[in-house]
């Protein structure tokens, strides 16, 4: 038997008015993998640091080593693109993406190739 497995990603926004304070919980899933064996999802890997970044965010995954192109994007809360890079294979095996203008928030890293993507969250603080 094999087994299945979905990933879904959470992350979580506070704010607060002048009479309230209010938290949002957000589920995205990410569609390309459901339906896939569990050591399919383990090859897949992808390191973010430091996590929280304020500077420098650096980025590992396997997948910038074996695939032909990748790109990476960044986006907001929102799902809204606020960053991208593409990265050729071989020529990058760590990716550092300068945060320092980004505002104070969570963000959905997503590295993306022809074969799928991965989606890693971080925070800027």
């Amino acid at each position: 038997m094999i087994k299945k497995i979905i990933i879904l990603i959470s992350f979580i926004v506070c704010f607060k008015t002048s009479y309230n304070q209010y938290v949002i919980n957000f589920y995205i899933p990410t569609c390309p993998w459901v339906g896939m064996n569990i050591s399919d999802v383990k090859e897949l890997q992808c390191k973010i640091y430091p996590n929280p970044a304020h500077d420098i965010l650096n980025v590992e995954s396997n997948l910038l080593k074996s695939e032909k192109l990748a790109e990476i994007y960044i986006l907001d809360v929102f799902g809204k693109k606020i960053y991208s890079k593409k990265v050729l294979k071989g020529k990058d095996d760590i990716c550092a993406i300068d945060v320092s203008k980004f505002s104070k928030s969570v963000y959905i890293l997503r590295i993306r190739t022809e074969n799928g993507f991965i989606d890693k969250k971080f925070v800027v603080y």
